[in-house]
């Protein structure tokens, strides 16, 4: 997201956005300065239990949008544990053709993150 934005600022210098980055806060503070006004917008993972955190907080002035895009993540295997790698990828198939990781998505994320389409750059 932050490749992103800095493109648009570089391609659109009249209308820049004011981009902030930060590692520094506790996402609830975030949530409580989008929500006061503070910040126009937060980026970040939909897999963060932000929308339990606006919940509780009852931050009325916060809404959440669906994920810009889902990028692949991998396992990354030595190449002396191919046999390791296939075992692996079987595994997490029938994992997730029998519905477990959509279960323990929903149970640690809130939501089926395996869902989503991965775009390929």
């Amino acid at each position: 997201m932050y490749n992103l934005l800095t493109t648009w600022n570089k391609e659109h210098p009249e209308s820049k956005i004011n981009i902030k980055t930060s590692d520094e806060f506790p996402l609830q503070q975030l949530l409580k300065d989008v929500n006061s006004g503070k910040y126009d917008a937060l980026i970040d993972p939909s897999n963060l239990g932000q929308e339990d955190i606006i919940k509780g907080l009852k931050l009325s002035n916060v809404a959440t949008s669906a994920p810009v895009r889902a990028f692949p993540t991998f396992f990354l295997f030595t190449k002396d544990n191919a046999s390791i790698a296939k075992r692996v990828d079987k595994a997490l198939k029938s994992l997730k053709d029998d519905g477990t990781l959509a279960k323990l998505s929903n149970k640690y994320f809130g939501e089926n993150v395996f869902k989503y389409a991965v775009k390929e750059k």
